[in-house]
């Protein structure tokens, strides 16, 4: 591979920490990019039959919008969601957001390490819109191992 663009590492992604670095930077601003994401997040919604999600996790949470949008507007009242993010802002923004629901949500810090610190089977969807394309090729691919563990599997 050639050299690394700044920000970026070798392998063409960002590597965790370097994640937490920018998201940090960016803070609220992630709210600006909702009308460009929004269809995406739609098709999503109705793709991954989250009306019907018992429990959701969300890798890379930013500021909790689209949580809250679940929480508030597409969950069944007893689906639980926990949200996770590298970033520390991010973190806080979300968790603030997220405050009308405490018995059914929560937000976890991640220093980026596998795996995720959340137990096997916790969840039957997992969440990881527009941060799978951002990470480092290997780590995704770890991420998405991992995401194995952490979904139920339920027969339809």
């Amino acid at each position: 591979m050639g050299a690394a663009r700044p920000g970026r590492s070798a392998e063409g992604g960002l590597a965790p920490a370097m994640a937490a670095r920018a998201y940090d930077r960016i803070g609220r601003l992630q709210d600006t990019q909702a009308p460009i994401e929004r269809a995406a997040v739609e098709r999503m919604v109705v793709a991954g039959r989250l009306r019907d999600a018992r429990a959701i996790f969300e890798l890379g949470c930013g500021t909790g919008a689209l949580a809250r949008r679940l929480l508030s507007d597409v969950l069944p009242d007893t689906a639980t969601y926990v949200g996770a993010d590298v970033s520390p802002r991010m973190v806080a923004l979300a968790r603030r957001r997220l405050e009308p629901w405490p018995q059914r949500s929560r937000v976890v810090h991640l220093d980026g390490t596998l795996p995720l610190p959340v137990p096997d089977g916790c969840a039957d969807r997992f969440v990881a819109a527009y941060v799978l394309d951002l990470l480092e090729p290997a780590y995704a691919r770890s991420v998405l191992r991992d995401a194995h563990r952490v979904l139920a599997w339920t027969p339809t």
